[in-house]
């Protein structure tokens, strides 16, 4: 299973809006904050710069700051987990505590250091905290939002309209005919790096649409047989990514803007020869365009090397 999708936690969503539940997950002796900066860093313990870590080893921030130190308004409850409440929180002042064991890493460059269940909790702190910082303002009258429900909605102090968490559906599709996979490449893109096609659905759309318009947009190719694979919470900032698989009518293929720079048709042995080779860059595994990848060459009795 791919990475950000397999969350233990009870969000407790019937019980958050509590006072009393809040107040309890937030005094608990044994509760676990994850710590993020303003540019979503996140707060995790210093590596060993002589050797190479297996994986990111969190700051439990709640070990190093009182609660009369915590901002409320940046304090999220997640949820629980074998009864320990988890929280997200958006740190202003780096505590002097940690200057020696602590630094911020970003997450993208860390992907392959994340590992379950806690990448699934990172993901989710992630996202919440960037909708927080993203809406501060009420759409409506332009009045300031304060935080409800532990941190799952926000309410205008002036027109009392209620705001939620938004999520941002993204397809991502593995298209063949026959033995060959559909590629494609973005310009600003590392040299040798390329993914199956994907893109954000549109209002109004049904997720197989978007499926076929995405196709047909960026490659010039219709397709059919559109089948869910799975999906993936992928924190970049706040999507979903939706995962399928769809069968193209034929393989001549025709860009019609600047999105992809190049698009291709690869068999499984070619997409290992070049794999091999380094002229293409291996996929994310941690991601479900790896997992795309994954399947289709496991549907031919190949696997990556």
């Amino acid at each position: 299973m791919w990475v950000f999708a397999q969350s233990p936690l009870d969000r407790q969503s019937h019980l958050r809006a509590s006072s009393e539940h809040l107040n309890g997950w937030r005094n608990h002796p044994d509760r676990n904050i994850i710590a993020f900066d303003k540019q979503q860093r996140i707060l995790a313990a210093k590596s060993d710069p002589d050797s190479s870590p297996e994986a990111l080893s969190f700051i439990n921030l709640s070990e190093h700051i009182d609660n009369a130190e915590l901002n409320e308004n940046t304090l999220i409850f997640l949820g629980t987990y074998q009864d320990t409440p988890w929280f997200g929180y958006e740190l202003d002042v780096f505590p002097q505590s940690l200057e020696q064991q602590a630094e911020w890493f970003e997450v993208w460059p860390n992907l392959g250091l994340l590992e379950e269940p806690f990448a699934s909790i990172l993901a989710y702190a992630k996202a919440l905290l960037y909708w927080h910082q993203t809406h501060q303002f009420c759409g409506q009258c332009g009045g300031a939002t304060h935080v409800k429900n532990g941190g799952h909605e926000r309410q205008c102090g002036r027109c009392e309209r209620m705001q939620y968490p938004r999520t941002d559906q993204a397809i991502i599709v593995a298209t063949t005919f026959e033995d060959k996979l559909l590629l494609g490449r973005q310009k600003h893109w590392a040299e040798g790096q390329y993914s199956v096609l994907a893109g954000f659905v549109e209002p109004g759309e049904s997720l197989e649409q978007a499926v076929q318009r995405e196709v047909m947009e960026e490659a010039g190719i219709p397709v059919t047989d559109v089948q869910y694979l799975g999906s993936q919470p992928w924190p970049f900032p706040c999507s979903l990514m939706i995962g399928f698989t769809a069968k193209a009518e034929h393989m001549r293929t025709q860009l019609f803007d600047d999105e992809l720079e190049e698009v291709l048709w690869i068999s499984p042995q070619d997409y290992l020869d070049r794999i091999q080779a380094k002229t293409l860059r291996r996929p994310r595994t941690q991601s479900i365009s790896g997992h795309l990848i994954k399947h289709w060459l496991a549907s031919h009795q190949l696997q990556l090397p």
